[in-house]
């Protein structure tokens, strides 16, 4: 079941997907931030394939929607932290327990959908959230 984005101060449902951007709004080699329930969530798209991950880097807290998308991974602008989209983890500088969590993302016609945050890769706990 899908449904529209949740407002900033509403929960997304458990388990549920929620249209959160169209198509249009996020091209090739972009990235734009947007919410699931509360939480931050930056779009990411490599050549038509899209990711989601936690919108906060973990240096800073800088939000990783405001750097850039290099190969398959998105790059902080403060101090060029940079996260593997597909698995939020952290590679440079490289580290096996830092990461960021991922969120599962559905394409229906126009519409962008992300369900709940997945659970991190074995071995990398996500930032907490």
């Amino acid at each position: 079941m899908e449904r529209e984005a949740a407002g900033p101060a509403e929960e997304a449902p458990a388990g549920e997907f929620v249209v959160v951007a169209r198509r249009d709004e996020v091209p090739p080699g972009t990235l734009k931030r947007v919410a699931y329930g509360e939480a931050a969530v930056v779009l990411a798209n490599v050549g038509g394939q899209l990711y989601a991950l936690e919108d906060e880097c973990l240096h800073y807290g800088v939000p990783l929607s405001e750097g850039f998308i290099r190969d398959n991974t998105v790059i902080c602008m403060w101090h060029a932290w940079r996260y593997d989209l597909p698995s939020g983890r952290l590679v440079n500088p490289p580290s096996t327990r830092l990461c960021l969590g991922t969120y599962p993302v559905r394409v229906e016609g126009e519409a962008i959908a992300i369900g709940p945050r997945a659970a991190a890769p074995d071995g990398a706990p996500p930032a907490p959230g």
